[in-house]
């Protein structure tokens, strides 16, 4: 259930700026983990809101609602952007926000964001060109990962992220830094008596390096002019390569079935990945990062962005009607059609997969799916165990979100 703000949270107060966001605002959900110390309000906006606003907002209901509580708040954002916006133009209008938040989570990561070069090749598809260096290997990622989720997850974009590494040229302090390290270390050697050749010396070797360098190059160009008539022979006598059998698979086969380039399970129940057996725990019980989890439930709704590398990802939440969680799939492009046939809202899924913190929002989902098949209904119906019967009266009024046209006054005088 969705409701306005405020109507969550009537007696907070915020400065005038953030009030106008939060009037257009709404929250989908509000949960909390067992140790009730971090609580998560789940934000609906039109609009996109800075950063900052959203960091003062998680302060003050901490600040308001939980009065001398050591309780941590944390807003999970979603903007439903219009048309008008394409990840381009977004960029451009947010990019002061992603850095507040990259700073606010990691230095390397912010200035890794800085100083990469962003473009656009088409609509659809970002370009982000790094400096080759190891840091930038091993962070990349994470900043993509980040992209991703700002784009695909909080925007609800389709985005396409392709990275470049440039070889970038040695600056002048890390020569200058070597070239001291160099003379230093030979300084060392000539006091302890190793390395103590006069210039005298090696101003004598020197021409005698440089006629055997020039020897070696002779010798080494003549004995390839000597081996080349030899290898054209070779070659020549050799019987062409027979080319290797390709494999077919067949797209109807038994179990292990290949499919354009994964494979399915046998069971027709199973939707992806491999059958599994196990009882599905409450989704109440899972408390934190616990490794693979079998669970089942009712999806809620579901979306996909396609990403990088020909990959979309699959994002839906599910409940079992004691708690919900969100689900996260990353599947190859012509996995899609087949996942969105089977797993629909209101359908009812079981699964095995690991329950993962995200690195950003602190949000527990469960991701690394290995297995997914379809459910029965385990919603329980309601019964009327009472002996003596009642019967409930219900009635919209003129007041109600549905149509109504009781005045409430006429209906408490009935």
């Amino acid at each position: 259930m969705v409701k306005d703000f405020f109507e969550v949270f009537p007696n907070l107060k915020v400065n005038t700026e953030l009030q106008e966001f939060l009037n257009i605002s709404q929250v989908s959900k509000v949960s909390c983990n067992p140790a009730r110390d971090k609580v998560w309000v789940y934000l609906r906006s039109n609009v996109w809101i800075h950063k900052k606003h959203i960091l003062a907002l998680e302060e003050q209901i901490a600040k308001q609602c939980f009065p001398g509580l050591n309780v941590t708040v944390k807003i999970i954002e979603r903007f439903y952007l219009s048309r008008q916006y394409n990840p381009e133009n977004f960029l451009s209008a947010y990019r002061s926000s992603m850095e507040l938040e990259l700073r606010n989570f990691n230095m390397l990561e912010y200035n890794l964001f800085k100083r990469s070069e962003i473009v656009f090749p088409d609509t659809n598809t970002m370009e982000i060109t790094m400096p080759d260096s190891v840091i930038s290997r091993d962070k990349g990622t994470i900043l993509v990962e980040y992209l991703q989720k700002v784009f695909c997850e909080r925007c609800g974009m389709d985005l396409k992220i392709e990275v470049i590494y440039v070889e970038t040229e040695e600056s002048r302090y890390r020569k200058n830094a070597e070239i001291q390290i160099r003379q230093e270390v030979e300084n060392v050697l000539k006091n302890a008596g190793m390395g103590g050749k006069s210039e005298e010396q090696s101003a004598a070797e020197a021409p005698i390096e440089e006629k055997t360098e020039q020897t070696e190059k002779r010798e080494k160009t003549e004995k390839t002019e000597e081996a080349a008539p030899k290898k054209a022979a070779e070659k020549t006598d050799k019987k062409p390569a027979e080319p290797k059998e390709q494999k077919t698979f067949d797209k109807k086969g038994g179990r292990g079935e290949y499919l354009g380039s994964y494979r399915k399970d046998s069971n027709p129940d199973v939707i992806y990945g491999k059958d599994f057996e196990g009882d599905p725990i409450t989704l109440e019980s899972i408390t934190g990062e616990m490794g693979e989890v079998i669970v089942s439930g009712q999806v809620m709704e579901i979306e996909f962005r396609e990403i990088r590398n020909e990959k979309t990802i699959a994002i839906f939440p599910i409940t079992d009607f004691t708690d919900s969680i969100t689900v996260k799939m990353f599947l190859r492009n012509e996995m899609v059609e087949d996942i969105k046939g089977a797993v629909k809202k209101g359908a009812f899924i079981k699964l095995r997969g690991v329950t993962t913190i995200d690195r950003f929002d602190s949000e527990l989902t469960i991701g690394s799916i290995t297995g997914m098949k379809k459910s029965a209904d385990t919603r329980k119906p309601r019964t009327d165990t009472a002996p003596q019967k009642r019967v409930e009266l219900h009635c919209h009024t003129k007041m109600s979100d549905m149509d109504g046209v009781t005045d409430a006054k006429a209906l408490v005088k009935r």
